[in-house]
C-alpha cells in the first residue's frame, strides 16, 4: 500500500468537498493522502496518528470560511492555521526530513555550532 503522508479531516458535510478538493491538490504534489471522514473528530485524530501520515489537515467551518485548513504535525502536536500552499510547503519539509533525517541532524549540529561561535566572537564592527 502507499504510503500516507497527510490526512484530511473534514468536520461537518460542508466541509467534504472542500476535503476532496485539498486532497487532490496533495495527490498532484505526489503526496499520499487519506481522508477520514467517519467517526469522532477524537477517533479520527488516533486513526490519523495510527496510519503514519505525518501531519493531519483538519477542515471545519471557519477554515472553509477563511479558506485555510488547521495544519497538525502529528509528531509534534503544533497545530497552526495556514493557506493551503503553505501546508503542502509544510508537509514537503515534514516528508523532507523524515527521508533525510541525518541531513536535518548535519544542519542543527552545524546551527548549534555557529552559534556557539558567535557567542564567542561576537561581530566586530
Amino acid at each position: 500500500p502507499e504510503s500516507v503522508d497527510a490526512v484530511v479531516i473534514p468536520i461537518g458535510d460542508s466541509a467534504l468537498g472542500r476535503a476532496s478538493e485539498v486532497a487532490r491538490r496533495l495527490r498532484d504534489a505526489y503526496c499520499g493522502v487519506e481522508i477520514l471522514n467517519t467517526g469522532k473528530l477524537k477517533k479520527r485524530m488516533s486513526r490519523a496518528s495510527e496510519s503514519g501520515a505525518s501531519a493531519a489537515l483538519i477542515i471545519g467551518e471557519d477554515e472553509l470560511a477563511e479558506g485555510r485548513v488547521q495544519f497538525k504535525n502529528l509528531a509534534t502536536g503544533e497545530q497552526q492555521a495556514v493557506s493551503l500552499e503553505e501546508a503542502l510547503e509544510l508537509l514537503m519539509d515534514l516528508r523532507s526530513e523524515l527521508e533525510h533525517p541525518e541531513l536535518v541532524k548535519a544542519f542543527s549540529d552545524l546551527t548549534t555550532a555557529f552559534e556557539k561561535l558567535e557567542r564567542l566572537e561576537p561581530n566586530q564592527e
